[in-house]
């Protein structure tokens, strides 16, 4: 099983390098747990790093542990949505398209 930084350096990275950059999300994961940290997924400058920014469109929250569950197809969204696992600040549409990055 990966860890969270590992899904953001790799998998993420990747699908958000290779997104037309049309839609000019900025996403701020912060992670909680084993697998704690932070990161700003970029989608118009097409960039992910680690650490937080005043400005996002959306904030997720949730465990490390359950990051990679959903971004590894264990679980989805709504299901962690569901159960109070994973928190949604900001536009609910704007989360409602991270299939693109995660799946």
């Amino acid at each position: 099983m990966p860890t969270a930084k590992e899904v953001f350096a790799g998998q993420i990275t990747d699908k958000v390098a290779a997104s037309d950059g049309t839609a000019a999300t900025v996403y701020q994961f912060n992670l909680s747990g084993d697998d704690a940290g932070q990161w700003v997924v970029d989608l118009g400058a097409k960039t992910v790093e680690e650490g937080t920014r005043d400005t996002v469109d959306c904030t997720i929250d949730c465990t490390g542990s359950d990051f990679v569950a959903m971004a590894t197809g264990q679980t989805t969204g709504a299901q962690l949505f569901m159960t109070g696992k994973l928190k949604v600040s900001g536009g609910m549409m704007y989360a409602m398209t991270l299939n693109k990055i995660l799946s």
